[in-house]
């Protein structure tokens, strides 16, 4: 994971971001910024650090042990016998860190930390690796 610390305000990222997030879906006929997410986060992010100027954007891999292990109480042996085929495999996933917080098409006023980004806090609820009192509303 790459990182690079961006100070602006919040209000000029979210700004910022939106503009981007509208081009986007406009331009490549998309319907929301979940199909961004999906399909053109690295792009997002590189726009959007770029704008701010950034030359690195964070991405987390498809490294997944200390997940199930820390949410959902599995041995490291449990933790390896999961696999993709089974939808244990964090989505491969990029985005903005600025001002402390997370951006990417879905979190246009950040959030704290990455594990509280829409395409994460999706797939820990369907793989019932938080509990409704931890998922973002």
């Amino acid at each position: 994971m790459s990182r690079m610390r961006i100070l602006a305000s919040d209000a000029l990222v979210e700004t910022i971001a939106t503009e981007i997030l509208n081009d986007f879906i406009a331009s490549l006929e998309l319907s929301n910024p979940q199909e961004v997410n999906e399909g053109y986060c690295v792009e997002f992010a590189d726009e959007l650090a770029s704008a701010l100027g950034a030359h690195e954007i964070n991405a987390e891999v498809n490294h997944r042990d200390w997940i199930e292990v820390a949410l959902r109480g599995l041995t490291e042996d449990e933790a390896d016998e999961l696999d993709a085929d089974d939808g244990y495999i964090l989505p491969h996933h990029v985005w903005v860190e600025a001002n402390g917080k997370c951006y990417d098409a879905e979190a246009l006023q950040g959030v704290s930390s990455w594990v509280e980004l829409p395409i994460y806090q999706r797939f820990f609820s369907k793989n019932h690796l938080i509990s409704s009192s931890t998922s973002q509303t």
